[in-house]
């Protein structure tokens, strides 16, 4: 196999890989870059041959997980190009471009992901490890092809509500890896060797504050992190708190199908709120239908009797409704999200609103991504014979971390082999695609799709 990271080797976010074997080529991710603003990000899509037109040798986008910086550019290339990705990762990013006018998906043809179920794509054999990830439904990757085996990490973290899948990839990892492309999100911010709370442990932080409450309680985190929906949602229940949720999070929520997930239509602990740009869109497509759905839990901002007794999801798109809506005496802000983007430009007017309005805030949060030191446990277990970083704004720290590292560039083409050959370690001969070895199988021999043109 060749390699070519046209984006990750020395920034976080708008991954791009291209792989090629055999003539034929697939790419690991197609994300937006975290500076690219809407309008700019058409002119983002990395030049690849076949991208812009199409091309019978590109096979297709393989997708790691649903959030825009690493599925962003997919909607500005050819519907032609098939694109893998989990079942529900495509179902939550369908649901979203219902309302967002943003059809990233509509119109290709959908390989879906299964859990360890190897996937032939031409030449490549791809097998899909469900992960712990802050966005729902993430995968890395395990791509085989001319006797030679790639894995792609992904985004993923071993502290989240689904901390088992990394303690099971760990303890029985795919063997004889010769080359991992592995995330470092967390290298090189403050207290990096840390390792991180628990979503558990945030659920006991959030339960302290709900029963401090005097007023109504604003939670400012990601409609995508379902995982603190959960968490939070939790915590109201254990604290006898309604959970508002805003009705796109809702359709988040419905659209995993997953009924161990907090849903709109359930009984107790959970409210509906219905921003105005969603009525405005309710009643300019005249899909009224939905609100049927939410009936029964439907809450309105000036009708909050008791706000100390809920919690609002909040965001800054919002601030203005929930200002001459909501009752805001005694109330409190609970801040889950990175600490970083409160200095971004576009908090600005929040953060001078919670001063105006003298609402306390409090930061209950943990990283979406691995840390430092579950890092060496994954690249430790997985035991690559070259360890290439990305994702990340530090890869030069790398080679004092891990074993075996070789820094790339972006745009530059390698071969596995001779970046193997550069650091003298020899080159075992990997397992045949789907044997036993070392208590590691993939569930079912691979699924053979024609998608050569």
């Amino acid at each position: 196999m060749r390699v070519c990271i046209h984006r990750g080797t020395e920034q976080i976010g708008g991954t791009c890989v291209e792989l090629e074997a055999e003539g034929k080529r697939i790419l690991l991710d197609l994300g937006r870059p975290l500076d690219v603003a809407d309008g700019d990000a058409a002119a983002s899509v990395p030049r690849i041959v076949g991208l812009q037109e199409g091309s019978a040798d590109l096979l297709a986008i393989l997708i790691s997980h649903p959030h825009q910086d690493h599925v962003g550019l997919v909607e500005f290339v050819p519907e032609s190009i098939p694109v893998a990705i989990g079942k529900a990762a495509a179902a939550l990013l369908d649901r979203a471009a219902n309302w967002l006018s943003r059809p990233l998906l509509a119109g290709r043809t959908l390989i879906n992901w299964e859990d360890r179920r190897p996937v032939k794509i031409g030449p490549f054999v791809v097998t899909p490890f469900l992960v712990d990830h802050s966005a729902y439904d993430a995968y890395a990757l395990l791509i085989e092809a001319g006797g030679q085996r790639l894995f792609y990490s992904g985004d993923f973290r071993g502290h989240g509500r689904k901390a088992k899948l990394f303690d099971r990839l760990i303890a029985a990892p795919p063997p004889n890896v010769d080359m991992l492309l592995m995330e470092g999100t967390v290298i090189g911010r403050d207290g990096e060797e840390r390792q991180f709370p628990s979503e558990d442990e945030l659920e006991v932080e959030f339960v302290d504050k709900l029963q401090g409450a005097q007023g109504l309680s604003l939670l400012w985190t990601s409609s995508q992190n379902l995982d603190r929906i959960v968490t939070v949602f939790r915590a109201a229940r254990r604290t006898g708190r309604r959970l508002i949720l805003d009705l796109f999070t809702a359709e988040m929520l419905a659209a995993t199908d997953n009924p161990r997930l907090p849903q709109a239509d359930w009984r107790e602990n959970i409210g509906i709120y219905v921003p105005k740009w969603m009525r405005r869109k309710i009643t300019q497509d005249g899909s009224f239908d939905v609100l049927k759905r939410f009936k029964a839990n439907r809450v309105f901002l000036d009708q909050l009797a008791d706000p100390a007794y809920d919690i609002l999801l909040f965001r800054p798109g919002l601030l203005k409704e929930v200002d001459a809506e909501a009752p805001l005496g005694g109330a409190q802000l609970l801040y889950s999200n990175w600490s970083g983007y409160l200095a971004d430009p576009s908090t600005l007017l929040v953060r001078q609103w919670i001063e105006a309005r003298q609402i306390p805030m409090h930061t209950i949060h943990t990283s979406g991504h691995a840390s430092l030191p579950d890092l060496r446990r994954f690249a430790a277990a997985l035991a690559p014979r070259a360890l290439i970083p990305i994702h990340s704004f530090h890869t030069d720290r790398f080679g004092e971390l891990f074993e075996n590292v070789v820094r790339m560039r972006d745009g530059v083409w390698f071969g596995m082999s001779a970046a193997i050959a550069a650091l003298e370690v020899p080159i075992i001969p990997p397992a045949a695609a789907g044997s036993e070895v070392a208590g590691w199988a993939a569930e079912d021999a691979p699924r053979v799709l024609s998608l050569e043109q």
